[in-house]
């Protein structure tokens, strides 16, 4: 019986051996020329896609850097014009001693806010407005039954906004 078992035995590893071999020979066949082409082809279309997608990706943050960039420095630029602007709205206040100067710092002042509005700079916060806390900045706030909740009773510094970017908050009262 052990013999029987032997040859058993070996009649296996011979069959497993020759499945083994056409295995191999299969896996060991040459690629044709043609399907080398088309490997490196494929290869290579794959990475000038990925880099036309890297490009154009690059194109665009570039483009939005740009435009922050821009936008930051016309608001820091702005924003330091905007005391002159509250210098000359004080100033109007004042009596002057002569009609020929009041003209022409009415002149002056109002060529100023119109520089400002065509940049797109846009005052805010008026009284009787409702208090955003987004674009007011309270300072004191009153008891006052004939103004409503919320609402702006007095603007101690106007704010100014450029777009949808406030520049500077404005500078309230609250009522109620």
């Amino acid at each position: 019986m052990t013999n029987e078992y032997e040859a058993e035995r070996i009649e296996n590893e011979a069959i497993e051996s020759e499945a083994e071999q056409a295995a191999a020979e299969e896996e060991i066949e040459p690629k044709s020329a043609i399907d080398l082409i088309q490997e490196k082809h494929d290869e290579l279309q794959d990475r000038h896609l990925r880099l036309m997608a890297e490009y154009d990706n690059f194109r665009k943050r570039t483009s939005r850097e740009k435009d922050e960039i821009y936008s930051n420095a016309t608001a820091s630029v702005l924003v330091k014009l905007l005391p002159v602007q509250d210098n000359f709205e004080r100033a109007r206040q004042y009596d002057c001693a002569s009609d020929e100067f009041a003209k022409g710092f009415e002149m002056i002042e109002k060529n100023f806010s119109e520089t400002l509005v065509s940049l797109g700079v846009e005052p805010f916060g008026e009284v009787g407005e409702a208090f955003d806390p987004e674009k007011h900045h309270a300072v004191m706030h009153i008891e006052d039954e004939a103004l409503g909740e919320n609402v702006i009773a007095q603007v101690l510094q106007k704010g100014y906004k450029l777009g949808e970017k406030v520049l500077r908050h404005a500078m309230v009262q609250t009522a109620n």
